[in-house]
């Protein structure tokens, strides 16, 4: 799986955005919230957050191990319908997570990472980070994907707990 790192084009016009179909505009969404501008990316990112269609959850997920706290928490906040069992987001967030359990886990490295050098002094506990809940949620998604347990899959770093 490949997914835009950064990326450094200018945004588009309002106007050129509001032609554009839904499923358009999520893509559009999805490549701008790899923007290199965190402000640019915190505003695609909110529009993706929610997105429950399968080939959007990938933005979605590396959106989680971001080091810009606001986004995160916006995932956080934005992905309700996940928190449900059985419903159609879960299923899809879960599908995925259970598809790409390297990914998933690099994401958790990538958070923890962030979270350890720049916002522990905020969150003296990983287990309380906005990207914490996030990653419970995918594993208990995965679970009920897969049928099988989905442990953390970071050591948290000495002393963090």
């Amino acid at each position: 799986m490949l997914l835009p790192v950064r990326l450094y084009h200018p945004e588009p016009a309002a106007d050129v955005t509001a032609a554009l179909t839904s499923r358009q505009r999520l893509v559009l969404h999805c490549l701008f919230a790899a923007h290199h501008d965190g402000y640019v990316r915190q505003r695609h990112a909110a529009h993706v957050a929610g997105a429950a269609e399968s080939w959007a959850v990938p933005f979605v997920v590396r959106l989680t191990g971001e080091y810009v706290l606001e986004i995160v928490a916006d995932i956080r906040a934005r992905l309700t319908e996940a928190l449900v069992p059985g419903s159609e987001a879960r299923r899809v967030y879960g599908r995925f997570a259970g598809e790409h359990p390297e990914f998933l886990s690099l994401t958790e490295r990538r958070a923890v990472s962030y979270w350890n050098e720049y916002q522990r002094w905020r969150f003296p506990e990983f287990a309380a980070h906005p990207a914490a809940a996030v990653l419970e949620l995918l594993r208990a998604a995965a679970v009920e994907a897969t049928g099988r347990a989905w442990p953390g899959q970071t050591r948290v770093p000495r002393g963090a707990r």
